[in-house]
């Protein structure tokens, strides 16, 4: 599979300069963890982590919408009895190619 791919060797100073480089956020999260907390009380930024953050957003409410089952057919209309039943030839769960829609 050689030939799907442009490969190349490289040296291993160059392998482990991408390994440090992609460690670094592993660093800088450890880092941050490790912050005293009254470091984090003194930020300007205000999240209250007992309030679900955008819940006031127009997506939120469409999805608060879905989730309690408020799911709307054709036209708006919630009845499952005015699906057309004869949708794609199926009968009794058999595709029937015979029949003409």
């Amino acid at each position: 599979m050689f030939f799907l791919f442009n490969t190349y060797q490289i040296s291993a100073k160059d392998f482990w300069t991408s390994v440090v480089w992609g460690a670094t956020p592993l660093l800088i999260s450890a880092l941050v963890k490790m912050s005293p907390e009254h470091w984090v009380e003194k930020m300007p930024v205000k999240i209250d982590e007992n309030k679900p953050m955008g819940e006031d957003s127009q997506m939120m409410q469409l999805y608060n919408d879905k989730a309690k089952g408020k799911v709307s057919g054709a036209r708006g209309s919630t009845a499952y009895d005015q699906i057309n039943e004869s949708d794609d030839n199926f009968q009794n769960g058999s595709y029937d190619e015979n029949r003409s829609s």
